[in-house]
């Protein structure tokens, strides 16, 4: 990748204890669901292997939340022959620095470690992930963005469940002006007037809907939306 902006946190592969790198790739993916931070807006980030840097491949990349095609960390295997390699070392510290300067971050966790508490080196990289996104400015903005937009869809909820619904109690719920999937198109599209209705929203959704839930509630929808865009 020529675009590396992030943090790598380096594994060095080396003796046996790391039965493969897909074993360790399987272990992390294990908790991908919680591997870019805390609370109900957080995205599984995609675990991949042998990413390309600048002529060195990073054996694991954890792929950033909220940068398209940038990689929150680099994940690499230390093997208990590092540690008594001394021209190892020297390579790997030519290496660090040549990644530091390319904007990566190094963080290690030894094959013995990973080998006498497999669970507590992987709760000990999360810790640093989630220390690292709550600095990191591209992800606190996607996580306001996300939470915008979950207020937006409680709010369209609350006006079909509340008022829609009770008002039309004889309308198919697949007629319905804020059925789930007409409300995804609303989050999606954002149509603040009328002519927006008809522009971004497709055909099939807009002329499937009761006529007389368009009428009485569409501007309010409209209205809706409009507030939280400014």
């Amino acid at each position: 990748m020529s675009n590396p902006t992030g943090v790598a946190v380096k594994f060095r592969e080396g003796i046996r204890i790391f039965d493969s790198l897909n074993d360790v790739l399987h272990q992390l993916r294990g908790f991908g669901g919680n591997v870019c931070g805390p609370g109900q807006q957080v995205r599984v980030c995609p675990i991949l292997a042998q990413i390309g840097v600048a002529g060195f491949f990073i054996d694991l990349g954890v792929k950033h939340p909220a940068k398209a095609g940038a990689f929150l960390l680099g994940i690499e295997c230390d093997g208990a022959s590092y540690h008594s390699g001394r021209s190892a070392r020297d390579r790997d510290r030519l290496r660090q620095e040549i990644l530091e300067n390319l904007g990566w971050k190094i963080h290690r966790i030894w094959s013995t470690d990973w080998f006498k508490s497999r669970d507590t080196e992987i709760k000990r990289l999360l810790q640093h992930i989630q220390e690292l996104l709550e600095n990191d400015p591209a992800y606190r903005t996607e996580q306001e963005r996300l939470g915008r937009t979950e207020s937006l869809r409680q709010g369209l909820i609350t006006l079909r469940e509340h008022e829609i619904e009770p008002m039309f109690p004889e309308s198919p719920v697949e007629k319905g002006l804020l059925r789930n999937s007409l409300l995804e198109e609303f989050l999606q599209k954002r149509p603040r007037t009328r002519d927006d209705w008809f522009r971004k929203i497709p055909q099939d959704l807009r002329t499937s809907v009761d006529s007389r839930q368009v009428g009485q509630y569409l501007d309010r929808v409209l209205e809706i939306l409009a507030e939280f865009e400014t």
